[in-house]
């Protein structure tokens, strides 16, 4: 993950992946997240159900793209094209892509948020 996450750097794929993989987010949460839900002085993203702390340079990496693009957008995964909030069905396609390119064929997001999971509990 960390190998696919460095050639992913600021594209859509490398976003997803790291939420889901970093602070274990699910689809909708990811395409749903906006700035808003992004603390920068808490180090934490508040979702409707729970608070999860930005570890691993997560709070770099969006503090980063905060930067770059976040007065383009009030979502933090934004379509590379029209620059507006991604379809579910986009974010799992972009996701799957991304990990079908370095090998990851059977990984799917929802295992990247279970493993999340285990490493929490670990």
């Amino acid at each position: 993950m960390e190998r696919l996450l460095t050639r992913h750097v600021r594209d859509p794929a490398g976003t997803i992946l790291r939420l889901a993989w970093q602070l274990g987010l699910q689809r909708e949460e990811i395409t749903g997240l906006t700035w808003e839900n992004v603390s920068f002085p808490e180090n934490t993203v508040h979702l409707p159900d729970r608070e999860v702390p930005m570890e691993g340079g997560c709070r770099e990496y969006l503090l980063d793209l905060w930067e770059l693009r976040g007065e383009k957008s009030p979502y933090v995964v934004i379509s590379g094209k029209y620059g507006r909030q991604m379809a579910p069905q986009a974010v799992s396609r972009i996701a799957r892509g991304a990990l079908d390119e370095e090998g990851m064929i059977n990984i799917r997001l929802a295992d990247l948020r279970q493993d999340y999971i285990i490493r929490q509990l670990q």
